[in-house]
């Protein structure tokens, strides 16, 4: 049996003072991929990030009986690749040079990669699918595309540790099975090891040697789908899927295969893409809304309320605090995932009470705000769209929420924003495409500037009144709007 390339020890993960993960212990095995599965939340992507080392641990972890610790951050780079979410690279580049740079780590100060190196890139961009790309800007290909990309950057890094976030998230069928038969050649053929994050178990199934199941912050089992039984597997995954079928068939070259179905059933709920029929009580108003699928929901409450003199959003408005009314507006949206982003300890203690998940931080701009919460809300789940909202619009209606919410289903590869008369205001959807550019804004830039960068991408949705897009800012303010609302809402 070999020994293990890989072995983790014990780790403890997680930010701050709260472990997200506890107890976690395995080993990678040369020349075997290891597939990590389990519910959006469960820790997969933090506990890749702590062992490429962009998060701290507790525990042991050791790369070819080496600690993982005494490697140099540059003499990890050498030994690790590590492909998140998300790129990260913001600027124009050819893809030729994204995937030169899988070199750096062997190269000098200021040295270029030779041309034996460049040649291997044009190989490995050729192995991934994008042959005849090397010059075309990494910014314009389609997130799939970036992907594919980033793969051909890690064929030519040549470590023997991969760890890949949902490599698969943005490719197409076909695509997804390239990638895990090119990963499949590259761990079997060179002895490495790869741990995968993925969200599709009959992905898993087909290619992974060994899984890892994760819930409530520890790994309750491994499999091995070659040998374990059909009933001891099926039992696991349940615990991670809910009521699921495990089959076993033979495909048409008669390889046998494993297949993980569900058995919910589909009568008496709406079908996926049709309009939910199910009317949702908020506020004494009857609601629906299809959403297309997972939405974030970033509620903006960082400000430091300068022209207010405090902290504004928990001054009193009709009663309770501004800040509650925005929370009461989307509260009864099915599928919405809500973080609230605030720099305020009473806040985080007011979401806290309310059952609002919320994030505090100390960090100085907008940007900041827009980037933590889009974060934050990708580690848990698969977005198609992200809404950022104001906290200091305490009049805006579920109805126009609801309006804006089926625009952004019909567009979703637009940037959708409430108005009044033309007059553009916030909040302000963004589809999936934009998530990088929202990452990587400049400091002390909002989604404003995405809007003005794109306007033919921007589609605005009429609000029900002007008084909704009205954010206060000053004590007049608040009492003014609050005089407005007595009047008309609260007799």
């Amino acid at each position: 049996m070999k020994p293990p390339l890989f072995t983790a020890d014990n780790l403890s993960i997680g930010y701050g003072k709260k472990d997200v993960l506890s107890n976690i212990s395995f080993s990678l095995t040369p020349g075997t991929i290891t597939g990590l599965l389990g519910a959006n939340g469960s820790g997969k992507s933090t506990l890749l990030k702590a062992l490429c080392r962009q998060l701290p641990y507790k525990g042991t972890c050791r790369l070819q009986s080496r600690m993982l610790t005494d490697f140099s951050l540059r003499k990890l780079a050498g030994a690790v690749s590590y492909i998140p979410q998300r790129s990260g690279i913001s600027i124009s580049l050819p893809l030729i040079d994204v995937v030169l740079m899988g070199f750096n780590p062997d190269l000098k100060l200021l040295e270029r990669p030779s041309p034996k190196q460049q040649e291997e890139a044009r190989r490995a961009l050729v192995a991934v699918g994008l042959a005849g790309k090397e010059m075309e800007d990494y910014l314009t290909l389609s997130e799939g595309q970036k992907q594919l990309c980033i793969l051909a950057r890690t064929i030519v890094e040549n470590t023997s540790l991969l760890l890949l976030d949902e490599p698969d998230s943005a490719l197409d069928f076909h695509n997804k099975y390239r990638m895990m038969q090119i990963l499949q050649r590259l761990t079997h053929d060179q002895e490495k090891a790869a741990l995968i994050c993925l969200h599709d178990p009959n992905l898993a199934l087909d290619y992974c040697d060994q899984l890892l199941l994760l819930k409530d912050g520890r790994c309750f089992t491994s499999l091995l789908p070659a040998a374990d039984s059909l009933a001891q597997m099926q039992e696991a995954l349940s615990k991670i899927y809910g009521s699921v079928s495990l089959v076993q068939c033979r495909d048409e070259q008669n390889h046998t295969r494993r297949v993980l179905l569900s058995r919910l059933q589909t009568g008496g709920t709406p079908a996926i893409g049709k309009t939910s029929e199910s009317i949702t009580k908020s506020s004494g108003t009857d609601r629906t809304c299809a959403l297309p699928s997972s939405i974030g929901c970033v509620i903006m409450a960082s400000g430091f309320g300068r022209r207010f003199g405090g902290n504004k959003l928990l001054a009193d408005f009709c009663g309770k605090p501004m800040i509650s009314h925005i929370l009461d507006c989307t509260a009864s949206i099915p599928g919405l995932h809500r973080l609230v982003v605030t720099r305020y300890e009473e806040i985080t203690d007011l979401c806290q009470k309310e059952g609002v998940e919320v994030l505090c931080h100390t960090l100085p701009c907008r940007n900041d705000t827009i980037r933590l919460g889009l974060e934050k809300l990708l580690e848990n789940f698969r977005l198609s769209g992200c809404i950022f909202c104001p906290s200091d619009q305490p009049l805006l209606s579920p109805e126009s929420f609801d309006a804006l919410l089926r625009a952004f289903s019909h567009n979703p590869d637009k940037i959708c924003r409430l108005c009044y008369e033309d007059q553009a205001a916030s909040p302000v959807i963004f589809g999936q495409k934009f998530f990088e550019e929202l990452l990587t804004l400049p400091k002390d830039a909002g989604g404003s500037y995405l809007a003005k960068k794109y306007p033919a991408q921007v589609m605005l949705v009429p609000a029900r009144d002007p008084f909704e897009l009205y954010d206060i800012d000053t004590p007049k303010a608040l009492q003014k709007l609050s005089e407005f609302a007595s009047a008309h809402f609260h007799p």
